[in-house]
This record gives C-alpha cells, structure tokens and sequence, in this order.
C-alpha cells in the first residue's frame, strides 16, 4: 500500500516538470524534467507525443544548432574555451541513417534520445548564480537530414507512408552548472 501512494505522490511532479520544447501542437516534444545539467552532455531522453494519424521519423542528430547560456538577468554567457566551430557538416552514408533515425508511430508515445544540447564551449558558470539555455528558432526536418546524406534512406521512409518530423524548436530551461 504504501508504494502505490509513494507512485501517486510523484505522478504529478512528473507530469507538471515537463517542458514543450518544439512549436508543434500535434507532435509534441516534452523535456522529461524541469531543468538540465551542463555535465549530463549534449544527450537527453524527449518524450515524443504524436496525436496524429500518420507515422512520423525523426533525425536524433538533426538539430543543427548552437545554444546559448545565459544569466538570471538574461545576460549571454561568453565561453572562456570556445569549442572550434565552422566548416561542412560531415555527411552521412545511407547506412548510418538507419541509427539515426527514430520511428514515431501515429497516436502513440515514444521515449527518444535526442542531441540536441550542443554547447558552444565551456563556461565559468558560479554554483550560487542561476542559469538558463536558450534555443531560439533551431529548425529540423527533412531540409537539415537531407543536406547530410539521407537522402535515400527518407525516400525510402516516404515510399512506406511515413513523413518526416519537421518544426522549429524555441525553449528557455534552466541549467544546473
């Protein structure tokens, strides 16, 4: 009896720490948590909600993006060690695609882990000082997979009747340093 109350309990924090991360209403993606830690990486598990009647596939590494951190008093955070930036994304060949893509199937919910959190460089974040990242406008879809080397592989996806996931993400979360 008691670890069934103990479950009821945190149900609801769980529920209510979620944070809707990309601009779509039908496809939703949730950050599990209310915050995220600078030492977890760039990798984090998304639940994904598709309330829609198709099923949909979405690149885990096609978040072409930068996120900033910035200070309680929305200052941006400059990175003493800027991390090298520049160049060509490397392409991909149609057989890695297949370990990059996730299949989301029409109304259901998946757990999906997602590279999304691509630190610019390290920072001199203070433990008693509060923090936040900001991604604005980060797109993803078919253009991004595309310009990497799937080209195949989401035609191949199409041909089955699945679409791929496209949207915009723009997200404030607060960061743990």
């Amino acid at each position: 009896m008691k670890n069934k109350f103990l479950i009821f309990l945190l149900t609801p924090i769980f529920y209510y720490s979620q944070i809707q991360i990309n601009d779509n209403k039908e496809v939703k993606i949730l950050l599990p948590f209310s915050e995220v830690k600078r030492s977890m990486g760039p990798r984090y598990l998304f639940k994904i909600i598709n309330d829609t009647n198709d099923n949909y596939i979405i690149d885990t590494e096609g978040f072409y993006s930068s996120i900033g951190v910035y200070d309680e008093n929305n200052n941006y955070v400059e990175p003493y060690l800027p991390y090298p930036t520049g160049g060509k994304t490397a392409e991909r060949k149609d057989n890695e695609c297949y370990k990059d893509y996730e299949v989301v199937l029409k109304n259901s919910t998946s757990v999906v882990l997602l590279n999304l959190f691509r630190y610019i460089g390290e920072h001199d974040l203070k433990s008693n000082q509060k923090y936040y990242i900001k991604l604005n406008s980060v797109e993803f879809g078919k253009k991004f997979s595309s310009d990497t080397g799937c080209k195949e592989y989401i035609k191949e996806m199409e041909a089955q009747g699945y679409k791929v996931l496209e949207g915009n993400i723009n997200a404030k979360i607060p960061l743990i340093p």
